[in-house]
């Protein structure tokens, strides 16, 4: 005859170990996601990072990039335009105090920059 008592507690037991293994479940699944959710922003990333490696051909005089594309020929654009483009970086315009003092010999810039 089986002891009601040893039954009992081997249940008790199997159900403790099914709610752990279940709850360590969803904890992997949970870490697994955020995983995969990292790991696709690397890999939308990932680009951008080659797009921006090596040299990049800027003209010496008006500061555009020659932007590069195997499939089509080479063309000059904007280095405002060009960090947009690869990297979502957006530009803001100001003075600094040197080219301030230069094109503006009569302002104080001391006091405002």
């Amino acid at each position: 005859m089986k002891n009601p008592d040893t039954d009992l507690l081997t249940v008790t037991e199997l159900k403790q170990f099914i709610k752990e293994t279940l709850l360590e479940n969803r904890t992997l699944k949970t870490e697994n996601d955020e995983l995969m959710r990292k790991n696709q922003e690397l890999l939308t990333l990932l680009p951008t990072l080659s797009a921006l490696n090596g040299f990049i051909s800027i003209c010496s005089d008006c500061k555009c990039i020659r932007d590069s594309d195997e499939k089509q020929p080479p063309v000059w654009i904007a280095l405002e335009s060009f960090f947009a483009k690869y990297t979502g970086v957006r530009f803001t315009h100001g003075i600094c105090p040197r080219c301030a003092r230069t094109l503006y010999p009569d302002f104080n810039v001391s006091k405002t920059i």
